[in-house]
């Protein structure tokens, strides 16, 4: 609201020392989202890395896998190879459960703090509402 001051100009009433200390708080709030949300995007944007690679792993595993031999040869090998693949898949699967487990942490977390925040009655420098 606009009022008139003692010296005769108009302007918002100031800040008292509470509005003050609530208006750092959110701030720090604030900056702690949108910290989380620089994190989660580096996490995105490094999923998506890993995800080109692998895709350019599986082609260039393709043309190797064209180059095999047919025969009793070619089926060792396949098997041999089989089981290395399966191996690296359980290995993936494993990091990527990790990894997800500790976004969905971190998620969990910013939810916490955002309800903390919302549940934070606002008081003024006697304590009082």
């Amino acid at each position: 609201a606009v009022v008139s001051t003692q010296s005769g100009h108009y302007g918002r009433e100031p800040k008292t020392r509470s509005q003050n200390v609530v208006s750092f708080i959110t701030d720090n709030y604030i900056a702690f989202i949108l910290l989380m949300m620089a994190v989660l995007l580096s996490l995105n944007l490094i999923l998506m890395y890993r995800l080109s690679s692998i895709t350019s792993t599986c082609k260039s595993q393709l043309d190797f896998l064209n180059s095999m031999p047919v025969g009793e040869d070619g089926s060792t090998e396949w098997k041999r190879i089989l089981l290395q693949q399966q191996q690296l898949h359980v290995q993936e699967v494993k990091r990527w459960k990790e990894t997800l487990s500790w976004i969905n942490k971190l998620v969990g977390e910013v939810h916490m703090s955002l309800e903390k925040l919302e549940n934070t009655p606002i008081t003024d420098v006697k304590g009082e509402l």
